[in-house]
């Protein structure tokens, strides 16, 4: 988790974790899997408020998406299945 809490390193951009909880999890043929919550510096506080278009922008610069990777849920808008 140091890294990313360096103000450099950052894989989030101008947004900096500067608190975090996670929780390892075991799942019944013994596979490891985590929970993470992370606080950012600079996020929104009033996400569905005043700061939403903030909060939106912030969303759309972390988190991406590949139909072509995906497990086959997502349907592309362009095809008419969204």
């Amino acid at each position: 988790m140091t890294i990313l809490q360096s103000k450099r390193l950052t894989p989030f951009g101008k947004y900096r974790v500067f608190n975090y909880f996670k929780r390892i999890e075991f799942q019944h043929r013994g596979s490891p899997h985590a929970h993470i919550l992370l606080w950012l510096e600079e996020a929104p506080k009033d996400i569905l408020g005043e700061e939403k278009e903030q909060a939106i922008e912030m969303i759309d610069s972390l988190v991406s998406v590949s139909a072509s990777e995906a497990s086959g849920n997502i349907k592309s808008e362009a095809s008419g299945n969204a």
